[in-house]
């Protein structure tokens, strides 16, 4: 009987885990197709996160790229001296995320 409510305990906390991060990825999904950066330390991390749809990580990455793109036209244009910008991370993001796409 003990050891029962041993694994239960375990099955309730591995459950209560899982919660916790798909509740974290849905407040990390907030406002990050408006500032992504901000939301996720690398583009990948959007990639791997769990609970949010592939539609939305698109989205997300969408919009991460038309910010490094548009840092990278500043950093031509000699308007630098901030963060540089990763635009061939977020690219690479997409591109295994296309991958998952096509899998699924």
């Amino acid at each position: 009987m003990l050891w029962r409510l041993k694994e239960n305990a375990q099955i309730q906390a591995h459950t209560t885990k899982a919660w916790e991060l798909r509740m974290n990825d849905q407040l990390h999904l907030g406002r990050a197709d408006q500032n992504p950066a901000s939301r996720f330390k690398r583009p990948m991390d959007v990639v791997e996160a769990a609970g949010i749809p592939i539609e939305a990580k698109f989205s997300i990455l969408a919009a991460w790229e038309a910010d490094e793109r548009a840092l990278q036209r500043a950093e031509d244009e000699g308007m630098g001296g901030g963060e540089h910008a990763h635009l061939q991370r977020v690219l690479e993001a997409l591109s295994q995320l296309k991958e998952m796409g096509v899998g699924a």
